[in-house]
């Protein structure tokens, strides 16, 4: 449904991405997403979308929802950001999918679909890579989150993105240097990580 949302009365091109992006949430968040409850006691707990013994299903739900992202994605091109769904579907990877304790069968479920995406038209800003390095410094992410990671961070177009990051930046803005120096940070938390460098497209 994401060419009526473009067809809307939108103030910007912007406002027609973030309506098909809430469209696609709504639409699969009750099937993929855990959702927090509480019980008559006020206490928090976790109902995950799928059982161990169920998480084929889960993965099957999962592969919709990532040919719909790539639909919305190559359809929808902001000039100022060529990937602004794969921006989206980062920050909902990192506040509503990579939750803590979430089990493993899950977390597989994600990652083996949310790899198929068009990782190489994902240009993060700032904010994006600091979320990719809290994945291991947190503490509270899933460990296979920070091994996600480092399949799909190679893909993307780092030339292009201190490229644009220079060229943008007025003379004495810091926020080039800010960017090479989390992007050496990051390299070194991937190049320590045992179970990173022993994936085979890795070495």
């Amino acid at each position: 449904k994401w060419e009526e949302a473009v067809s809307m009365n939108t103030a910007s091109l912007k406002d027609a991405i973030m309506n098909c992006w809430r469209m696609l949430v709504e639409v699969f968040v009750p099937w993929i997403a855990t959702l927090q409850l509480r019980s008559n006691s006020g206490e928090p707990s976790m109902l995950y979308p799928s059982s161990d013994v169920e998480w084929g299903l889960l993965s099957s739900l999962m592969e919709v929802f990532v040919d719909c992202v790539s639909a919305a994605q190559g359809r929808l091109r902001d000039p100022a950001n060529e990937a602004p769904i794969m921006g989206l579907l980062w920050q909902y990877y990192c506040t509503s999918l990579a939750l803590p304790r979430t089990p493993h069968h899950v977390m597989h479920a994600y990652h083996t679909n949310l790899i198929k995406l068009p990782w190489s038209t994902y240009l993060p800003d700032l904010a994006a890579i600091d979320s990719m390095m809290k994945l291991k410094t947190a503490g509270h992410y899933p460990p296979s989150s920070f091994v996600f990671l480092s399949r799909i961070f190679p893909v993307f177009p780092w030339k292009n993105i201190v490229a644009a990051y220079c060229a943008t930046s007025p003379p004495g803005d810091p926020t080039p240097l800010q960017l090479h120096f989390m992007l050496l940070k990051l390299l070194v938390m991937l190049a320590a990580e045992k179970e990173v460098m022993d994936q085979e497209d890795t070495k």
